[in-house]
C-alpha cells in the first residue's frame, strides 16, 4: 500500500503511521482507548533538545531513556532509507512536562540561591567600602589637624587644642592630657575635653601605679574597655581605678597614649639640644566598641603629632627668650665686648649706602695698638688680652650713641662715624688717642716710652672714596702713614 506522497507505508489499518527518517518532524501520535503516546526515536529527541537549549548534563539529569514507556504491541520498528531497522521507543507527554518543570524550578531555585549570595556579598563589599571611607576621611581631618597645630606658637593654645581637637576633629567623646610631676610622682591634668572638672579633681594618678609606668616608660599605648555595671571588690585596684576612669570620661573604651615632649633644652657648641622624653599622657574616651584597632592607629598618630607640635613650640620659646642673647653673640666679639668684623662689613656698607642716598658725610676710623706683639711677648697673652679690652672700654666711653665701634682684628680696632666729616672725625680720634695715652696699663713700664699708645688713620665719604674697600683701602694707608711716622699719632687720608 501507498500513501499519499507515493512511499511505501511502514504499517496497514485503521492507525496512520509514517516513516520515521531524519526529517525534523518527528511526533507520531499512536492513540488507542486507553492511551496517548508521543512516538519518537530517542536520538532524534536529543537532538532537538541540544537545538532548544538544554545541555548535554541536564539531559543526561532527565534520564529519558529510564522514563520512557515500552511500546504498545502493534508499534512496529521503524527502517531507515537504506533498510536498517531501529527501535522505536514510546515516551510518555506528561512525564516529559513533568521533567521539564522539575529541571526549571531546579533551575530557578539554583540562580535564586546564587543571587541571594551576591546580593549578600555586594552588601559586604558596601559596608567595607562606607569604612574604608570613613577611615580615609579620618585621615584627611587628622592631616588638617597636625598642620594646623604647626602654626600655634603659644603653648597655651597648643595644649587646648590637642584635647579639643581630637574631639571635634576626630569624633571621639572625651580627652585628658595630663603631665608627669616628676617631683610630686603624679599625673597633673593640664588640658581636658568634654569632661567635668569636679570629677576630673576626684582622679589622683600616681605615676609609681600600673599601667603608667609601662605607658611612660616604655611608650606602650593601652585600650581599656570597661563594661562592668556592679561594684567591684576592693582588693582589685587596678579595676577599680579603670572603673573611675570610666565614670569621669563618661566612656566605656579608653585609650591611654604616649606624648613625647622636652624635658629641657641646654647649650652646646653647635646651638640649643632639646632633651626629650614621654613626660606626658594623652586618655581619650569613646562610647563606640566599633574598630578599636582603627581607632588605637589613629591616635598613635596623633599623639606623636602632638608630642612633636610641644617640641617645637617649647623650642621656639626658649629661641625667642634667648634670640637678642644669641644675636648679639653673632655680632658681637667675644673677648672685647665690641662688635666683630662681620658687623663691620654689613654695616659700614649700608651706611655707605644711606649717605649717599641722603647725601651726607660719613667717616672711618682705623687704630692699632702701637708695640703689641711686644707687649704679648713680655708680659703674656692675658696680660694682651686685659690691654684690648681696656682699650675697648675708652672706646666706648669717648664715641656717640650713633657711632659703631669694631674689633677689626688682632690689635685693630675701627670705628664707623655717621654724618661726621673729616675734621670732625679727627677731633674725635685725637681724643681718644690721648685717653688711652694718658690710661694706665699694666706693665706699661716695659713699653717703648713707657706707656701704650694707639696710632690711627681716618678716611672719609665720599672726599676720599665712594666704594667699601676703597674708603678701608685709604683709611689703612693712613694708618701705616701714621705708623711710619713715629707712631702715637692720627693721620687723615690724602684725598
Amino acid at each position: 500500500m501507498k500513501n499519499s506522497s507515493g512511499s511505501p507505508s511502514l504499517f496497514t489499518g485503521t492507525k496512520v503511521h509514517t516513516r520515521l527518517t531524519s526529517a525534523p518532524a518527528i511526533d507520531i501520535r499512536h492513540e488507542t482507548a486507553s492511551h496517548h503516546w508521543l512516538y519518537t526515536d530517542l536520538a532524534l529527541v536529543k537532538n532537538h533538545a541540544l537545538e532548544a537549549g538544554y545541555t548535554t548534563r541536564k539531559l543526561s539529569s532527565m534520564n529519558l531513556a529510564g522514563t520512557v514507556c515500552p511500546p504498545p504491541a502493534t508499534a512496529p520498528p521503524s527502517v531507515s532509507d537504506r533498510g536498517e531497522v531501529h527501535q522505536s521507543r514510546f515516551v510518555g507527554v506528561e512525564d516529559i512536562r513533568n521533567r521539564l518543570h522539575e529541571e526549571m524550578g531546579y533551575t530557578l531555585s539554583t540562580i535564586a540561591q546564587e543571587n541571594r549570595m551576591l546580593r549578600q556579598e555586594n552588601r559586604s563589599l558596601k559596608q567595607r567600602l562606607t569604612r574604608a571611607r570613613n577611615h580615609n576621611e579620618l585621615l584627611l581631618k587628622l592631616n588638617e589637624t597636625i598642620n594646623g597645630f604647626l602654626s600655634i606658637t603659644d603653648k597655651k593654645e597648643l595644649i587646648q587644642a590637642i584635647t579639643r581637637s581630637v574631639c571635634d576633629d576626630l569624633d571621639f567623646d572625651s580627652a585628658i592630657l595630663w603631665f608627669a610631676d616628676k617631683n610630686e610622682q603624679k599625673m597633673v591634668p593640664i588640658s581636658w575635653a568634654n569632661v567635668s572638672y569636679s570629677m576630673l579633681s576626684q582622679l589622683d594618678i600616681s605615676t609609681e601605679r600600673q599601667p603608667y609606668p609601662r605607658i611612660l616608660q616604655e611608650g606602650k599605648t593601652l585600650c581599656i574597655v570597661d563594661d562592668i555595671r556592679e561594684q567591684l571588690e576592693e582588693a582589685n585596684q587596678l579595676l577599680q581605678h579603670f572603673h573611675s576612669l570610666r565614670s569621669v570620661l563618661e566612656c566605656e573604651v579608653i585609650f591611654l597614649l604616649p606624648v613625647s615632649t622636652v624635658d629641657h633644652i641646654e647649650e652646646s657648641p653647635d646651638g640649643p639640644r632639646a632633651q626629650v622624653e614621654t613626660s606626658a599622657l594623652l586618655m581619650v574616651g569613646r562610647q563606640n566598641r566599633s574598630h578599636l584597632r582603627e581607632c588605637k592607629n589613629l591616635l598613635q598618630q596623633y599623639a606623636v603629632s602632638a608630642g612633636r607640635s610641644l617640641c617645637n613650640v617649647n623650642l621656639y620659646d626658649f629661641l625667642q627668650e634667648n634670640y637678642r642673647s644669641y644675636r648679639q653673640q653673632a655680632v658681637t666679639d667675644g673677648l672685647t665686648g665690641l662688635y666683630n668684623r662681620r658687623f663691620f662689613n654689613q654695616e659700614l656698607d649700608r651706611e655707605i649706602q644711606r649717605s649717599y642716598r641722603h647725601l651726607l658725610k660719613m667717616s672711618l676710623v682705623l687704630m692699632d695698638v702701637d708695640h703689641f706683639k711686644k707687649y704679648n711677648d713680655s708680659n703674656g697673652h692675658q696680660a694682651g688680652d686685659a690691654v684690648l679690652r681696656k682699650v675697648a672700654d675708652v672706646l666706648r666711653s669717648q664715641t656717640r650713641v650713633c657711632d659703631m665701634e669694631c674689633r677689626y682684628g688682632g690689635e685693630e680696632f675701627a670705628i664707623i662715624l655717621p654724618e661726621t666729616s673729616k675734621r670732625q672725625a679727627r677731633v674725635l680720634a685725637e681724643k681718644i688717642r690721648k685717653e688711652i695715652e694718658q690710661t694706665h696699663f699694666e706693665f706699661q713700664d716695659n713699653q717703648p716710652g713707657g706707656r701704650v699708645t694707639i696710632s690711627v688713620g681716618v678716611s672719609t665719604f665720599p672726599d676720599d672714596a665712594v666704594h667699601v674697600n676703597e674708603l678701608i683701602e685709604k683709611a689703612d694707608q693712613a694708618l701705616y702713614r701714621a705708623k711710619e711716622g713715629g707712631r702715637n699719632s692720627v693721620v687723615l687720608a690724602e684725598s
